[in-house]
């Protein structure tokens, strides 16, 4: 059992990394996130290892009181076993449930074919355009986009920005992979609205795939709400399989 929660904790960590944000502070073996508002996981604490010691209800309330954002705790299998029941017991509702799975460069390239009348556009950085692009298919509101270039420009480890086209210089989709210690994390993982349900997923994902293995990975990882059926199943079928799952503690009422 506590093999199996160093490894989570280590796929926490490589996670955390994906999706850096504006401000963040140490707080013994936690980390306090804030981005202004802009997703649930860039504003939340990040609980892996013990409790920390002396006030942290206190150190944490304050901490987000100050951006005026409400207190947001994410949970998962390596946080400290009793911190859930502690927040439920004090009115924290549990949001957004969300499933890590894990595969191989190897297994995914024998699951899906090489995406071959598409062609690749890498970005080592989050352009304009994609960002645009990315905001229009998740269909979010275009005010998150200056937080979106800060939160991307904050990546550490070895990245990349992918676009995929097809001979008309459609996008079809985009996607960011990013590479640290042997694994690759995908993030914004979203295909266009008129081409979806017609295979175009699987030739991102294998596109992300391949990157991924030519810059060092071996071994992969993703996040996905566990409510999305479609796509939980287009990874099932690209060869990943669940590992644990996570969730949001939110407070307010």
């Amino acid at each position: 059992m506590e093999k199996d929660r160093a490894f989570i904790a280590f796929i926490e960590q490589l996670a955390a990394n994906t999706w850096p944000s504006i401000v963040q502070q140490a707080y013994g073996g936690w980390k306090l996130r804030a981005a202004e508002g802009v997703t649930r996981r860039a504003n939340s604490v990040w609980t892996c290892g013990d409790l920390p010691e002396g006030n942290w209800r206190e150190e944490v309330n304050a901490f987000y009181s100050r951006r005026g954002l409400p207190v947001c705790y994410q949970i998962s299998p390596a946080s400290p076993p009793e911190l859930d029941r502690l927040l439920e017991l004090e009115g924290y509702r549990k949001e957004m449930v969300t499933t890590v799975m894990i595969s191989s460069i190897e297994k995914v390239r024998a699951c899906l074919n090489p995406p071959e009348d598409d062609y690749i556009i890498l970005h080592s950085g989050p352009s304009g355009e994609w960002i645009d692009d990315f905001i229009a298919f998740e269909q979010f509101p275009v005010t998150r986009k200056l937080v979106y270039e800060k939160m991307f420009a904050a990546i550490g480890p070895r990245h990349t920005f992918l676009t995929l086209k097809n001979a008309r210089e459609e996008t079809i989709g985009v996607g960011t992979a990013i590479v640290e210690r042997g694994w690759a994390g995908y993030t914004n993982v979203v295909i266009a609205p008129p081409f979806r349900r017609q295979g175009a997923g699987r030739r991102l994902v294998r596109a992300l795939a391949d990157w991924s293995g030519q810059n060092g990975a071996s071994n992969l990882y993703l996040q996905v709400s566990a409510d999305n059926e479609p796509a939980i199943a287009l990874y099932t079928r690209s060869g990943y399989r669940p590992l644990y799952q996570y969730h949001y503690r939110i407070g307010g009422g």
